[in-house]
């Protein structure tokens, strides 16, 4: 089933809560994979994309994700995403959901998969003053990724810069993901939503 038919099908039932959301994944066999703070992200085996489901306000991610919806700043570090829906809870609390493709948690038993690209990046990620990551991984130049990704890190720098009153950025290996079978790494969710 295509992302683009999935998504159709979605759209025909009432979706104004989590709960009825979760069902309607529930039934098209999609299970949960892990949760954040403010997510849970499904996924069927069978498909190349996972629903990421709000769980609680999140301003920041959904700033990122709307930005990236947009295709303006495409960068093989960035996540594909198919569609965002946004609702209204039940409580009055604005909600969303994604659909994006398919990545996989990038740890230190899998970084032989990452391409050379893939390790400029990282490496630039882990030189970040915001970096929290602590991946054991080879120790390369990110000088060379750097020049040829000038859009990347100002899109990165503008996402955080953008939204520092009511954010701050995320970057840890959690929000890091792999996609195979191409080596690339990919930063899923690098602003986290300040508690108010």
């Amino acid at each position: 089933m295509s992302p683009k038919y999935f998504i159709r099908e979605f759209d025909k039932h009432d979706h104004t809560s989590s709960y009825e959301i979760k069902r309607f994944l529930k039934k098209n066999h999609f299970k949960s994979l892990g949760s954040g703070e403010f997510c849970t992200t499904y996924g069927n085996d069978e498909l190349p994309y996972v629903v990421k489901v709000n769980n609680k306000p999140d301003p920041a991610a959904y700033r990122f994700y709307s930005i990236m919806i947009s295709k303006k700043y495409v960068s093989k570090h960035f996540p594909k995403i198919y569609d965002l829906k946004t609702y209204v809870s039940s409580y009055g609390e604005f909600k969303f959901v994604v659909f994006m493709e398919r990545l996989y948690k990038l740890n230190n038993k899998n970084l032989k998969n990452v391409n050379k690209t893939g390790n400029g990046f990282l490496q630039w990620m882990m030189e970040h003053p915001s970096s929290i990551i602590s991946l054991k991984c080879p120790n390369v130049s990110s000088n060379e990724w750097q020049k040829k990704n000038e859009v990347t890190i100002k899109t990165i720098n503008a996402m955080v810069d953008s939204t520092s009153n009511y954010a701050t950025s995320d970057f840890h290996e959690g929000n890091l993901m792999l996609r195979l079978p191409t080596g690339d790494v990919v930063l899923t969710d690098p602003l986290c939503s300040l508690r108010t």
